[in-house]
């Protein structure tokens, strides 16, 4: 069966509206918008492919048992950052900067600078001990 109208199309229910397909279902707009106070996707794979995304929220929750990100570059930006981790927090780099406007602890139980070349400190005044 197919529906087709040389107009405009508009359902209106006073309770649900189920749409059901054997194999597959499309919508094919220039332009689609979903509005609905709680709204679930569920999927065993799902792909979302575009050319750029965008998401506002009031609070992003994310569970997965595994994250992988690929990109030319990350930016990330807050006004405070936190990260927890129970075991092991490991950072492999080319090079590696950080730059703290003001101060900067490092707090361990044991600490280990390793370099096969120079090490150098420089600062108005080194305490040691």
């Amino acid at each position: 069966m197919v529906l087709a109208a040389g107009t405009d199309v508009a359902v209106d229910a006073p309770r649900d509206i189920t749409l059901t397909a054997g194999e597959s279902a499309s919508i094919d707009a220039p332009r689609a918008s979903v509005r609905a106070a709680d709204t679930r996707i569920e999927g065993a794979d799902v792909t979302v492919v575009a050319e750029r995304f965008s998401a506002r929220v009031q609070k992003l929750a994310q569970h997965a048992d595994r994250i992988e990100i690929a990109a030319g570059r990350i930016l990330e930006r807050a006004r405070e950052s936190f990260r927890e981790v129970t075991e092991l927090l490991q950072t492999r780099a080319g090079r590696a900067r950080t730059v703290v406007d003001d101060a900067f602890h490092l707090q361990a139980k044991r600490t280990s600078i390793a370099s096969k070349e120079d090490t150098s400190i420089d600062g108005k005044k080194i305490l040691l001990g």
